[in-house]
């Protein structure tokens, strides 16, 4: 990259070798630090600044949170549903914890990266030597206690599921199967209702299969190479058990089903939804095998389409900073379309706002003031409040640097636009802040090169709305 932000070049200018201001002169793990700290610090989230952190420098800042996320224990839970379209409502605005952080980065992959095999090279290094898979057995569909990588693939299938689940729940009559002259005709009724529903929604992904994303195809078929003989997936394969996964979520909240319903459902079709999740749970019993197999063979048939052109360009490729800004601006009116996407945003913002000590860290950049003494590593954070916003807490350089340094003095910037725009703070405030310094204060002594430094800035310094500099 030829060109450099503003803010970039400002807030760490020492990071350049002398007379160079190009992120190209960074090393891949500060540029990315940097990006991301941007991203976290702003009042307001940024967009297109985020998908531009998970995606430069090879995807390496989604490497190191899918590597720090991919094992962490936690539960699927309920949050508070949105009322989007499309919007599974067990699935909505959930609370910050790995599987949705972790969700979140795979939803921005999918739709940011065409190229099919781009997500599983980020994600199957680490499912592969993770070793968890219980969660990928067909006696567990039922099980939430399931990794955030198997979490983050349900998510990705379930907005093509929805639609089956939807015609399912109309095909079930609002009141419950009327009595019968004995009791063991009503048994053998609910049977054949229940295995005809049970079917309608196998063959129905059957006829979806298309919808479910490639790449998630892709992922799926590359950790059934990794299972253990111990581990029997859904129809024998995982791309089934992952489909079968996204059924049973949908199928297994009422509020979900109300949403996917003209109508709120009535007490008897939840009951027979329940029962017909609880068959989702025992399709290992062979009664299922012809249509899982036929469901197993419309998913994977899509590989047999997928065109390898190679590696598509990535973010590196572009050298232009407007070009830069336009493509990631592009990218986030992308990800934006969706209610998932909107979702992904700003989940990932709100885990960067609690986690940029353990992204240092993990990304092995030093702090920027030297530590005194050592510390515990940094652990992740999603407690539910975010820290207050507080921008000095995230670029202690601002305040700390020394005013000798020969990048401040020939700076030529926009300063009103990169103070308030960059750091989230009116110019005054800024001004205010500065002035604090012991350089600015009278009978200072400075040094001859901290004199003309504080000369330089004494003009951008100049607050006319304080009446005390009015002359």
């Amino acid at each position: 990259i030829d060109s450099t932000p503003a803010w970039l070049t400002f807030l760490n200018p020492t990071l350049f070798p002398r007379g160079k201001s190009s992120l190209g002169h960074i090393g891949d793990n500060i540029a990315v630090y940097l990006t991301l700290l941007t991203a976290a610090s702003r009042p307001h989230p940024q967009y297109p600044l985020i998908i531009r952190g998970l995606l430069m420098r090879q995807y390496l800042g989604t490497k190191i949170m899918m590597t720090g996320l991919q094992d962490a224990p936690g539960q699927v839970s309920t949050g508070e549903p949105c009322g989007g379209p499309m919007c599974m409502k067990h699935l909505c605005t959930p609370p910050l914890i790995p599987h949705t952080v972790y969700a979140a980065i795979a939803q921005i992959l999918v739709k940011c990266v065409d190229w099919t095999p781009a997500l599983c090279r980020l994600m199957s290094p680490g499912v592969k030597h993770s070793g968890l898979w219980d969660s990928l057995d067909r006696t567990q569909v039922w099980n939430i206690q399931r990794p955030p990588w198997h979490h983050a693939l349900v998510q990705l299938v379930t907005p093509s599921v929805a639609g089956v689940v939807s015609e399912v729940i109309r095909a079930v009559p609002p009141q419950p199967p009327a009595k019968p002259a004995h009791p063991s005709q009503l048994s053998v009724r609910l049977e054949h209702h229940l295995a005809a529903w049970t079917l309608q929604l196998l063959t129905g992904m059957e006829g979806v299969a298309d919808t479910v994303p490639l790449s998630v195809i892709y992922v799926a078929h590359t950790i059934n190479t990794y299972l253990p003989p111990t581990i029997k997936p859904t129809g024998g394969h995982v791309i089934t058990q992952i489909v079968v996964n996204a059924m049973y979520s949908a199928i297994n909240s009422r509020v979900s089903l109300d949403e996917l319903n003209d109508a709120p459902i009535t007490d008897g079709q939840w009951d027979m939804m329940i029962a017909v999740g609880e068959r989702l749970c025992s399709l290992h019993d062979g009664n299922y095998d012809t249509h899982l197999k036929q469901m197993t063979q419309a998913l994977l048939a899509q590989l047999e389409d997928m065109e390898d052109d190679g590696e598509e360009d990535s973010l590196d490729e572009y050298t232009d900073e407007d070009v830069i800004e336009c493509v990631c601006t592009a990218l986030a009116n992308t990800v934006l379309s969706s209610v998932q996407g909107q979702h992904a945003l700003v989940v990932v913002w709100e885990f960067l706002k609690r986690n940029m000590e353990w992204v240092q860290e993990a990304l092995g950049i030093p702090a920027i003031l030297p530590l005194i003494s050592d510390h515990p590593p940094a652990q992740l954070i999603f407690t539910p409040h975010p820290p207050i916003y507080n921008p000095i807490y995230y670029y202690k350089r601002v305040v700390y640097t020394r005013l000798d340094q020969e990048s401040l003095m020939s700076f030529k910037g926009d300063w009103d636009t990169i103070l308030w725009n960059d750091f989230g703070l009116p110019k005054d405030t800024i001004i205010d802040l500065v002035k604090q310094r012991p350089e600015f204060q009278e009978e200072a002594l400075l040094t001859k090169s901290q004199k003309a430094s504080v000369n330089k800035l004494k003009p951008f310094l100049n607050n006319t709305h304080d009446p005390k500099t009015k002359k």
